[in-house]
């Protein structure tokens, strides 16, 4: 491939990363909000459901987040060795744990928001 392509598919794969986290911000919107909403009238069963379906989806962003930065630093690493690019993608490595660690720390705050609002001390 040539050092173009190898950038291009960089860019590409940080868009991604970038889509896959914002639609983790969406969904853990959406979980906050209906937390909020209706968190003291849901069953366990319905919050077993509610909180499932939200792992799977944070899980599967999360994931999809965090490769796609390391697919960017892979294919710009390939496209700094072949030519005149400048730019050292081994510093943006960290990138890919950084944005699992913030995902994750999005995941335990709404969790523990739906936990806070189920178990409130005022009724």
């Amino acid at each position: 491939m040539e050092e173009a392509e190898l950038l291009r598919l960089a860019a590409e794969s940080v868009n991604n990363a970038i889509t896959s986290f914002t639609v983790l911000l969406t969904i853990s919107t959406a979980h906050l909000m209906a937390s909020y909403k209706v968190g003291k009238q849901l069953n366990r069963s319905q919050v077993v459901i509610v909180n499932l379906l939200f792992t799977v989806c944070s899980i599967f962003f999360t994931l999809l987040a965090g490769f796609a930065v390391r697919r960017a630093v892979t294919f710009g690493s390939a496209a700094a060795n072949l030519g005149t690019v400048e730019v050292e993608y081994h510093e943006f490595e960290m990138a890919a744990l950084w944005m699992v660690a913030m995902c994750t720390f999005i995941y335990a705050a709404c969790l523990k928001f739906l936990w806070d609002v189920r178990h409130s001390k005022t009724e």
